[in-house]
């Protein structure tokens, strides 16, 4: 919610605060770049707290290697956007993409083990 409440108008107003920011004219993919950004920390936002979650449990290794490997994934999609010559701001997409993945594996591994009850109290 804090974060929201500091993003959103920065999300909405993004082309006016770049200029205000910079001046005059923003660098070319500017305004996408921004609000990947802060889709990237909205997502890391709402991660966090499931991730301390799980990791009250004493079995966790492997869900750090599968939510790592997740997260890099949004690296080599941003490798690869590079490579295939989209604008940088799909860089960071890929980034954002890779920590929504890494989010949905988390709610998916937190529910099992909501069912299986395995965390220790």
């Amino acid at each position: 919610g804090v974060f929201l409440l500091l993003a959103a108008p920065v999300f909405a107003f993004a082309p006016e605060l770049g200029g205000w920011w910079l001046g005059g004219a923003l660098p070319a993919g500017f305004v996408p770049f921004v609000r990947c950004v802060l889709v990237f920390f909205f997502i890391d936002a709402l991660l966090t707290p499931v991730h301390t979650a799980i990791t009250a449990n004493e079995k966790i290794a492997g869900y750090q290697v599968m939510g790592s490997c997740l997260m890099a994934s949004g690296f080599l999609l941003a490798v690869a956007s590079f490579a295939a010559g989209l604008p940088p701001w799909a860089s960071m997409a890929g980034v954002a993409f890779g920590n929504f993945l890494s989010f949905l594996y988390r709610v998916a591994y937190l529910r099992v083990m909501i069912r299986r009850r395995t965390w220790h109290s």
